[in-house]
Order: structure tokens, then C-alpha cells, then sequence
């Protein structure tokens, strides 16, 4: 699967400056990066840009990780959401995965080529999502049987490397959760 990885943004939210200049520094040559300081600041950005990947720190003024991916939900409903946090809560985990629908929770400090690999999986299920809506739309533009088989090789091939991607992400979280009730 080739995909320019450009071409699906990422917004960073952290009310601590120098973790969204440390961010920034390391990811824009690898991706398209925004990044705000509040809550506020990120729900506007999501109105303005098509956003793919919310990255959210979880304990910040005014607005948590939470209440931004549960706005986020709403406004980007595909885009992939995320809580990040330098404090291990077990609560806050089972919030996040409820009420903002996340795919990670992720710690600080993170190791920049793990985050990268999160970064790229989840711009991954993005691109598979547009994938399948583009072919939805084909498929009812077209005759059922003549797209039904190419439909269901573009799917096994897009589906075949995240979908083993995404069952390690889900095995990590158990872990987390396992761990924390430990």
C-alpha cells in the first residue's frame, strides 16, 4: 500500500509548549503537523482542516484529552483520535475509549520511532476508510456484478497489513488495561 503520508494532517493539542515545539521538530519532515495549545485552539483547527490524525494531552486547563476527542468525534468523525499523558489513569483510559472513541493512549515521554509507527498506522486506517467510501460509491455508480469481485480484492489487499497492525495495537492496550489492574 503507497500512501503519501503527507497528504493526511495530524493535529498535536498540548497546553506545554515545549512538548508541541519537540513535536513539531521531529515529525514535520515526516508528515503534515499542526499543532495547538488549548482545547479551543484544536477544535478550531479541526473546523478549518481536514484532520486525520488527533493527537490530545490528556490533562490540560479548561478542556481535558477527553472532552477535545469527544468534540472531535463530531466534528471529524474520521479522524483517528488519540489521548496522550505522562500520568498512568485507569479512569481517564476507560473515558477516553467511551466517551472519545480513541485508537491509543500513549505516554510521555514517547519513543519518537514507536510514535512514529502509531502515526503511520493510524494514517493508515484513514486511508483505508476513504478507500472503502471511494468504492462504495463506485460500486453504486457501476453494476453490482461486474465491481463485486474487483471490490472484494481491493478490500482483502488494503485490509491485509493494518488489520494485523491494528490486532498488535489491540493486544497492547489488554496489556495496558491488565497491567494498571495489576
Amino acid at each position: 500500500m503507497s500512501i503519501s503520508y503527507h497528504d493526511y494532517p495530524i493535529l498535536y493539542v498540548d497546553d506545554e509548549s515545549p512538548n508541541l515545539v519537540s513535536f513539531r521538530y521531529t515529525m514535520e519532515g515526516r508528515f503534515r503537523v499542526f499543532t495547538a495549545s488549548s482545547g479551543k485552539e484544536a477544535l478550531r483547527i479541526l473546523k478549518e482542516q481536514d484532520i486525520a490524525v488527533l493527537m490530545a494531552d490528556q490533562r490540560m486547563p479548561e478542556m481535558t484529552g477527553v472532552e477535545v476527542c469527544v468534540k472531535a468525534k463530531e466534528l471529524r468523525p474520521s479522524a483517528v483520535r488519540i489521548i496522550v499523558t505522562a500520568y498512568a489513569d485507569l479512569q481517564a483510559a476507560i473515558e477516553a475509549i467511551n466517551r472519545g472513541q480513541v485508537l491509543r493512549y500513549l505516554t510521555k515521554p514517547w519513543r519518537v520511532e514507536e510514535l512514529i509507527d502509531v502515526l503511520r498506522t493510524c494514517i493508515e486506517i484513514v486511508h483505508l476508510q476513504r478507500t472503502v467510501r471511494e468504492m462504495e460509491v463506485r460500486l453504486l455508480q457501476s453494476g453490482p456484478s461486474t465491481t463485486l469481485l474487483a471490490v472484494q480484492q481491493e478490500l482483502a489487499y488494503q485490509f491485509e497489513q493494518p488489520l494485523a497492525l491494528l490486532l498488535v495495537s489491540a493486544q497492547l492496550v489488554s496489556d495496558l488495561i491488565t497491567s494498571s489492574l495489576a
